[in-house]
């Protein structure tokens, strides 16, 4: 992210602003703000958002800051082990507090390179880890889902309130509905204290197939075989009943050579009788 040479346009009202933008959007790797006007104080206030961030390289050269923002930087770079570079020029910081911004960068570069080029987690707290990565989580979810957040809202002053296009749930942007209702039902479930059990829904009935978990393996599985009896016999009732088959002989296609066969017997008896 960079901002450079806005002079008068770019003011601590837009620092404080990127303060808390940063405190949820953890992606910024390096910041630039370089040739603007803005005040030890902003400074300061941007360094205390980025201590859970991942920026490890800030250029603010070429701006009035003195030993205060000076003094907020060295804090930052002991504190946060990604930040490693710090630029500083043209600045009214002392060489002293130059000197302390140094050494606690050159710390965070050595522990970087002895790692292989990562960061060591170990440096951080179990606690802070887990806040990192569950923010980093919501962030994810919330750029996969296209959310953009107001930061207008941070500072109470949206002029567009429901209407608003961006997001106003910095928390909650990107999760699914299903689960953050589920998350609510369960909250509500143990935050009462004791008979939590009685809240549950009721057991499912036992099916045709399947017992219950009371039941373990002392009995075979439910297949209502009385029930499936009575259907069958139903079935066989109300089937229709088909007209029996003709067990007559029938002639078909051979009559005709019958036929024939028995004007010629005639005809060769009747010569003989003549005869």
């Amino acid at each position: 992210m960079v901002f450079d040479d806005f002079t008068g346009y770019f003011s601590d009202m837009e620092v404080y602003t990127l303060s808390l933008a940063f405190q949820y959007n953890l992606s910024v790797e390096a910041l630039t703000l370089s040739g603007i006007s803005v005040s030890d104080e902003s400074i300061s206030s941007l360094c205390e958002s980025l201590v859970r961030s991942r920026v490890n390289y800030i250029d603010l050269s070429n701006t009035p800051l003195e030993d205060d923002a000076g003094r907020s930087l060295a804090a930052l770079a002991h504190v946060s082990p990604f930040l490693r570079t710090v630029v500083v020029g043209e600045t009214l910081i002392s060489e002293d507090v130059l000197d302390e911004i140094d050494v606690a960068c050159q710390f965070n570069q050595s522990n970087f390179e002895g790692n292989g080029n990562s960061i060591d987690e170990s440096l951080f707290k179990e606690t802070d880890l887990n806040r990192l990565k569950s923010r980093m989580q919501r962030i994810v979810r919330a750029q996969s889902a296209n959310t953009h957040f107001c930061v207008a809202h941070l500072f109470n002053c949206c002029p567009n309130g429901d209407t608003c296009l961006y997001s106003h749930a910095l928390t909650s942007a990107g999760q699914d509905p299903t689960s953050v209702e589920l998350g609510q039902k369960i909250s509500e479930l143990f935050s009462t204290g004791g008979d939590w059990e009685q809240k549950l829904p009721p057991r499912a009935a036992e099916g045709a197939s399947w017992k219950g978990p009371d039941d373990g393996n002392t009995r075979g599985p439910k297949l209502n075989l009385k029930r499936r009896k009575q259907l069958k016999q139903e079935a066989e009732r109300d089937e229709p009943v088909l007209p029996m088959k003709d067990s007559r002989p029938r002639l078909g296609l051979a009559a005709p050579f019958v036929a024939v066969g028995f004007l010629l017997t005639v005809l060769v008896a009747f010569r003989k009788y003549r005869c």
